[in-house]
């Protein structure tokens, strides 16, 4: 199980091509402008991840590529194809998966799923514009006790995209 979580929304999308299916929207120059930003930003705060599991459609995998070049020694994206649409069950089968890992993983997915994730394991409540990034680290208690959420993971930051300028 990774000892940290960072929880991100893919980057701004492109609504131009109307005759692409949701899965194959690519990002947009907001979202091709913001997603380095929001890696140098994870980077600074520690919060660089040593694996990344990202949803299989276009804007989350182009979130990632844009952010990669930002990182020293950035770790190949794992498309999950449970994360399109995602949502909770979705993350826990990719922890599950990647029971025993340690360090931090970054998984890039949607939302509504983000932001229920981030409520259903820590119990607190946010809204995830695009490319914003929540880091939820293990509860060492795993939930129980001490007025824990029972998901077992507390909210340690949130990086608002916007702000980054």
């Amino acid at each position: 199980m990774p000892e940290a979580l960072v929880l991100m929304r893919h980057a701004k999308s492109s609504w131009r091509d109307s005759s692409l299916s949701d899965r194959d929207r690519p990002l947009n120059g907001r979202g091709r402008r913001t997603a380095p930003r929001v890696a140098r930003a994870l980077a600074e705060r520690g919060w660089q991840p040593f694996r990344v599991a990202c949803s299989p459609a276009t804007r989350a995998r182009q979130t990632w590529q844009y952010m990669e070049s930002e990182l020293a020694n950035p770790p190949p994206a794992e498309v999950h194809p449970e994360l399109y649409p995602g949502g909770l069950d979705a993350v826990q089968a990719v922890l599950d998966e990647l029971a025993g890992s340690g360090g931090t993983l970054l998984i890039i997915a949607h939302n509504p799923g983000m932001e229920y994730v981030v409520y259903a394991l820590t119990g607190e409540s946010m809204v995830m514009k695009t490319a914003d990034a929540a880091l939820l680290v293990r509860d060492p208690d795993g939930g129980a006790g001490g007025g824990a959420f029972p998901g077992g993971w507390r909210l340690d930051g949130f990086l608002s995209a916007r702000e980054l300028g």
